[in-house]
């Protein structure tokens, strides 16, 4: 099997127009400095009928209900591991801000998708991901 691999920005790639069936990103998308160029690039490298889902955290979580959780799926690690993820996991999501972390609200990634060529070609959910029920699944489509 042949690898492609790079290294990059996706507000602007290397990528050919129309490039890909399927675009995914998972918990990145709160680092993007201008995100609706980065939607603008995805859908450039879209090919037509394409679709990309992401997986984001959203804003305005319960913090204490996500470290029960963490805890809970983490029952069996050492403590060290334990400590670790509840430590990162709230820092994140009280203080992220602080450190250029940019958590949206469902409303916001909304509004941002409407202002890339993807206009009104969006949905989002909620979703549980290792039983955290802190993120959105994105889905936009290029349409022809």
């Amino acid at each position: 099997m042949k690898v492609d691999l790079r290294v990059g920005s996706i507000e602007k790639t290397s990528y050919d127009n129309e490039t890909f069936d399927i675009v995914t990103c998972a918990s990145s998308m709160s680092y993007w400095e201008d995100p609706v160029a980065c939607f603008n690039e995805v859908y450039r490298i879209l090919k037509s009928g394409g679709t990309a889902i992401f997986f984001e955290p959203q804003q305005g979580v319960d913090v204490d209900e996500v470290v029960k959780t963490i805890r809970a799926n983490l029952a069996d690690a050492s403590k060290v591991r334990q400590f670790a993820a509840v430590s990162l996991n709230k820092f994140a999501l009280r203080r992220g801000d602080r450190v250029g972390l940019n958590l949206y609200s469902k409303d916001e990634i909304l509004r941002i998708a409407n202002q890339s060529r993807f206009t009104e070609h969006v949905s989002i959910e909620k979703t549980t991901l290792q039983n955290l029920p802190i993120f959105l699944r994105i889905r936009l489509t290029r349409v022809a």
